[in-house]
């Protein structure tokens, strides 16, 4: 698979969290007022949602994923960030659900580091605007 198609797989992709507002489903490129509401409640207006399945988009077992993503969530609860677990759903049935963390109040930086930590090629970041952006982590500084 090419990288373009990777991205246009990641852009074909619900990216779903649970939170106290309930679900909240994000899309590429699309206005979500849910999350507008979310991030009001949290007062801040920077997210990412990351994630630590399936690094470079390599398929990894069940247990190997799941011991990163708990990784990731340890790291960040020792950092003292709010997020909310969900799972990335692609439109092709052939990829499977990938567990995921949306970041509250979390710089675009460190989200680039963490999804770099953790071998991601992208990201879904905003900071100040609810339309989530994918963003390509292998060239960002």
């Amino acid at each position: 698979m090419t990288s373009d198609d990777l991205f246009d797989s990641y852009r074909r992709t619900t990216y779903s969290v649970e939170t106290p507002l309930g679900a909240i489903r994000l899309r590429v490129g699309e206005r979500n007022d849910d999350l507008a509401e979310l991030l009001k409640r949290y007062g801040t207006t920077r997210w990412a949602y990351v994630t630590a399945f399936n690094p470079g988009s390599r398929i990894l077992t069940t247990d190997e994923n799941l011991a990163r993503q708990s990784r990731l969530e340890d790291i960040l609860i020792c950092e003292g960030l709010t997020f909310f677990t969900g799972e990335g759903v692609g439109d092709d049935p052939a990829w499977s659900p990938e567990k995921s963390v949306l970041i509250l109040n979390n710089s675009r930086l460190r989200a680039i580091h963490l999804a770099r930590e953790f071998g991601q090629n992208a990201i879904l970041v905003g900071e100040e605007i609810t339309v989530p952006e994918l963003l390509d982590c292998r060239f960002q500084k």
